[in-house]
């Protein structure tokens, strides 16, 4: 249905909907660059977050322990140039952690810049979700229908931009 007059959001008539969540994700990440020195032997090297989830005294991780990734910038770059690649690069691995997955009778509004809002599950998974994928179809049985892959990120992990 259309928002209510004076704003508010759309509400979808959903034939099947599902949440996932990425466990690599969720259980912390790490991401350390480095860049080669140009003039030094020690190159420039550098982790996003500083401080990473840890898991309390007394408490077992279920999940493990912290993922960690590991990328290389090109040399003679410098400390600041290094640590922004790894704030991007933890950004764009974040940003997969929460996904959803809709099949829903198909409309012609709803795009990959729009923005899709979920409440009512009382979870985590109650947030705004960004569609990186829409697939229209058309069949005699099932009329025009829509598949719809949307991401983002636990509102509980810490992102920056």
């Amino acid at each position: 249905q259309a928002p209510a007059p004076g704003g508010g959001y759309p509400v979808a008539n959903v034939q099947d909907l599902s949440f996932s969540r990425s466990l690599t994700v969720s259980k912390g990440v790490v991401v350390t660059v480095r860049s080669p020195s140009l003039t030094k032997k020690t190159p420039v090297v550098q982790s996003y977050p500083s401080h990473p989830k840890t898991i309390q005294a007394g408490k077992a991780s279920p999940f493990g322990a912290v993922q960690n990734y590991y990328f290389t910038m090109a040399a003679g770059k410098t400390p600041v140039d290094v640590q922004q690649y790894a704030i991007k690069k933890y950004n764009e691995i974040i940003a997969h952690e929460m996904k959803l997955h809709a099949r829903l009778p198909a409309d012609n509004v709803l795009t990959n810049k729009n923005v899709i809002r979920v409440t009512g599950t009382g979870t985590a998974f109650d947030q705004l979700y960004f569609p990186n994928s829409i697939i229209r179809q058309m069949s005699l049985d099932e009329g025009y229908t829509m598949t719809v892959d949307a991401k983002n990120h636990n509102p509980n992990t810490v992102a920056t931009s």
